[in-house]
This record gives C-alpha cells, sequence and structure tokens, in this order.
C-alpha cells in the first residue's frame, strides 16, 4: 500500500491528465478495479451514474530516509538534509489524510473510479472499441491496490457498525459542507472594505441597498424610457464605465466617446450594433427585434468568461424601454453601473438584486464545500439557502480558529446501504 505522501503524487498526476490517458486495461490493472467495485456493491448507488462512496483514510508512514533527504539537496529543492526535513513535514504534517473513494457505473458500457470528488479512472466494456491510444501507461497497479487496501478497512467498519461514528469523529473539516455569514468571514480574515466588497466602499453598498429597498432596482417599480437608440445605449455604457474607472478586469477609458468606450470594454462581437446610426430609434428596435445579432455579445459591455462578464440588456414591455444589468460575480461593475445610471435618470434593473444586496452589506452566507469540489455554482448542495459564494478550506483557513469558530459545520449523513 502506498502511504499518503506518495498517494496523493499519484492522485495529482491523475487529476491533471484526461481520462482517456489513463484507462485501466491489463488484467492485474482490471482485476484491482473489479475488486473494489465488488468491495463497495454493498454501498447504495446515487444519481445516474450510480456512484458508491465511502471514506478512507492513509496513513502519512515513516519520515525520508537520510538517502531520500539527501536526494533533495542534491536536486536543489533545499540547502541542507535538516531543511528538507523540515519541509516534508510541514507538507506531510498530518498522521493520515481522508480521501472519498467511489465506483460509478453509468449504463454505457463505461466504469468509473472517483478520489475526492473527482473522476480519476475509467475501463469500457470488452465491445466498446478505442479510438486512440492513451499517451501515458503508467503503472497503476499500486494506486489500485492502496484504493482495495483502504476500502476493505473502511468495510470492515461498516460490517463491524463502527464506520459513521467514525467518520463523524474524524474527518477533518476540510471534508465538510459548512456555512459562514460573510461578515463573520471578513473579519475573521481580516478583510479591509476594499477586499471585502470588491472594491466599493461601505457608502457604496449603502446607496445600492437603499436603491434596491425602495424599488429602484426592480423591473416592477422603475420607469420607462420612450425610445431605445444605439447612441443611448453607448450613453448608458459610457456612464457606468466612468463610474467604475480603470480597473484591473479591464475597464478602459481611452477613448474620447461613449461608443468608443464600448467599443474598448464591451464583448467585441456586437452582433452589428456598432454599425447602426446612433441617432435613429427605429433602426435600433428593427435590429433588435430581427435578433440577427443572435450568437453575438452585443450586451456582454465588461468582458469576461461565461459567470464573471457583466451584461446590460435594453429591454422594451408595454410601458416602454429600460435597461437590465446582469453580473452576480462582478458586483463592484454592477452597483456602480447601476448607481450611476440611477443617477442620471436612466431605468436600471438589477438580476439578483436582492442577493447583490445581501452580498455587498455581508449578511448573506457563503457555502464551505469539501476539498476536491470546485467552488462554483454549489447552490444544490445546500437546499433552502439562497447564496452566490462558496470556498474550499485551505490551511490559512483551518489555522484560523476565529474562522473556525463562526463556520456552521454539518456533520457527515449515515452510509446508506442497500
Amino acid at each position: 500500500m502506498l502511504y499518503y505522501p506518495s498517494f496523493r503524487d499519484h492522485l495529482r498526476s491523475l487529476d491533471t491528465h484526461s481520462l482517456h490517458w489513463y484507462s485501466v486495461r491489463d488484467g492485474e490493472e482490471k482485476a484491482l478495479f473489479d475488486s473494489l467495485s465488488t468491495l463497495l456493491s454493498p454501498i447504495k448507488a446515487t444519481g445516474i451514474n450510480n456512484v458508491r462512496a465511502i471514506w478512507t483514510s492513509i496513513p502519512r508512514g515513516p519520515e525520508p530516509s537520510d538517502e531520500e533527504l539527501q536526494e533533495a539537496v542534491d536536486y536543489e529543492e533545499a540547502d541542507s538534509k535538516e531543511e528538507a526535513l523540515k519541509d516534508w513535514l510541514e507538507w506531510n504534517r498530518e498522521p493520515e489524510h481522508f480521501y472519498e473513494v467511489a465506483v460509478a457505473c453509468p449504463e454505457d458500457g463505461f466504469h468509473l473510479i472517483a478520489v475526492q470528488h473527482r473522476f480519476v479512472l475509467q475501463y469500457c466494456d470488452e465491445d466498446y472499441k478505442w479510438k486512440q491510444e492513451p499517451e501515458y501507461t503508467w503503472d497503476l497497479v499500486p494506486f489500485l491496490q492502496t484504493l482495495v487496501d483502504v476500502a476493505t478497512q473502511s468495510m470492515e467498519r461498516v460490517r463491524k457498525g463502527t464506520y459513521d461514528e467514525w467518520v463523524r469523529r474524524n474527518l477533518p473539516m476540510r471534508h465538510r459542507f459548512g456555512l459562514i455569514v460573510r461578515k463573520d468571514l471578513w473579519k475573521a480574515l481580516g478583510y479591509s472594505d476594499k477586499e471585502a466588497r470588491d472594491g466599493l466602499s461601505e457608502g457604496e453598498a449603502l446607496a445600492f441597498a437603499k436603491a434596491v429597498d425602495g424599488g429602484m432596482a426592480s423591473e416592477e417599480s422603475i420607469h420607462r424610457l420612450e425610445s431605445m437608440s444605439a447612441g443611448l445605449f453607448f450613453k448608458a455604457c459610457g456612464i457606468g464605465y466612468r463610474a467604475v474607472g480603470n480597473h484591473e478586469y479591464g475597464v478602459r477609458l481611452s477613448a474620447d466617446t461613449d461608443r468608443g468606450l464600448y467599443k474598448r470594454n464591451a464583448d467585441m462581437r456586437d452582433g452589428g450594433l456598432l454599425d447602426l446610426p446612433e441617432d435613429d430609434p427605429a433602426a435600433f428596435e428593427t435590429w433588435c427585434t430581427s435578433r440577427s445579432y443572435m450568437g453575438d455579445h452585443p450586451w456582454e459591455v465588461c468582458m469576461g468568461g461565461n459567470s464573471t462578464h457583466v451584461s446590460m440588456y435594453p429591454e422594451k414591455d408595454e410601458k416602454g424601454w429600460f435597461f437590465h444589468l446582469a453580473g452576480d460575480f462582478r458586483r463592484m461593475e454592477v452597483v456602480r453601473f447601476h448607481l450611476a445610471l440611477t443617477k442620471a435618470g436612466f431605468p436600471v434593473a438589477v438580476y439578483n438584486a436582492q442577493k447583490l444586496k445581501r452580498a455587498v452589506l455581508g449578511e448573506d452566507k457563503v457555502g464551505i464545500v469539501p476539498e476536491g469540489i470546485y467552488p462554483w455554482r454549489c447552490d444544490h448542495y445546500f437546499p433552502g439557502e439562497d447564496m452566490l459564494d462558496f470556498m474550499n478550506l485551505h490551511q490559512e483557513q483551518e489555522d484560523n480558529a476565529l474562522f473556525m469558530s463562526k463556520v456552521k459545520f454539518f456533520d457527515p449523513g449515515p452510509l446508506e446501504l442497500e
């Protein structure tokens, strides 16, 4: 069996590369894979992939030998053997590491192994024809044998009826779900106002909260404009950009016109918006109605990824035109756009306005998800909560007594058997 320093290195290599590069093929590897599946078969399968999961632990093992410490010095990883040992003990401070091991058997011929919530190995039924050979053919036997060994130990605890209590007492907090009030997180981690509110001042946060509570960000409450044109849209963008100012995300003010600012800061896939006459509401409405820009991003006024951009949509209903701002994860830009545009007399609704208000005031909760789960769009793990942000625990937070005292951690539930 591998000790966890070596197991962790194997896991990192597997997790870094494509599944197709790490496919179980030969008899010994497949036999170990099947042994693991058989071991976990008494566990109740969940989800469309028929996942069976169990917590295991792997010991740290002995300290590095004198030869291994000298090797670290020779490779200039440390200046001395004493330093190399100190580094090793810091990196491997715990006597054991916990790993959730899971097997999955979807109904499409694939068989999968996941460790720490991420699929790392697979094989397919014999009638599946591989289209390419794996790029690497590393020996997977030690890794698979370790999974079988530790799963055997955990299933023995299940058989004896001690597994659930063992997990409840010993599972580190970084592997649990939890909740912390955002203000408590700010205080415990010593965030400044700028860090806490993504660059917003407390005054801006309070002004936005007042606007939201007063109906100034709600589609149902705001007034309407009689008409909309490309020029008016560019004007609104310019007001927003100047309110944001030069910023790390890339808002650039090096243009002389509102249209120029839009061209500098928006997504660039304008779908023909930049070609419209600026003072022709009819042309703008015809272009909007035709949806000829579908596939482009004319309303992405601050560039970003799928969830990290700011959009400002001109919308029309039976009462007239208004703007709709969206950008859950660009709160500084959304708040400053809204405050400046509202002050200038534009009707602006904000998507998820109540959520954003609570976030900039620090009144909402941040979800903590176990190590291995990417902290993004994790709402489904917290039914009944209305949340924007999630995080994993790192050493900095685990060593912070104030932070840990403010988190409400959830005990893992009992293991369900078939």
